[in-house]
């Protein structure tokens, strides 16, 4: 079964930014992304509703900072694997995507 959960993000993981910004255009179209990630220093912040059917009622939003990506899926083809821990100290830090470069 499919959960949703919301959480903002700041990206701050080097490798992770520069997977995200290439893959910017899928992420804001109507693509199918999915990404396997680690999420650092979760918080809730709460907030007041300012309009709809909630206005005035309190509410909360997970935040957190986006610190690594270990997969990352477009369209059900997977376009980026980490290597295992072990592997990927010892190897360069390039980031190598089975795509193009962006537009």
């Amino acid at each position: 079964d499919v959960q949703y959960t919301y959480i903002d993000c700041r990206v701050t993981g080097a490798e992770a930014d520069t997977l995200i910004r290439h893959c910017r255009e899928e992420i804001n179209s109507d693509d199918k992304v999915l990404v396997g990630f680690t999420i650092g220093d979760i918080w809730i912040s709460p907030f007041t509703y300012q309009k709809g059917e909630k206005k005035g009622q309190p509410g909360a939003s997970l935040k957190g900072r986006l610190l690594y990506i270990s997969m990352l899926r477009i369209n059900g083809e997977t376009v980026f694997r980490a290597l295992p821990k072990d592997t990927a100290e010892s190897a360069s830090s390039d980031i190598d995507m089975d795509r193009s470069e962006p537009a």
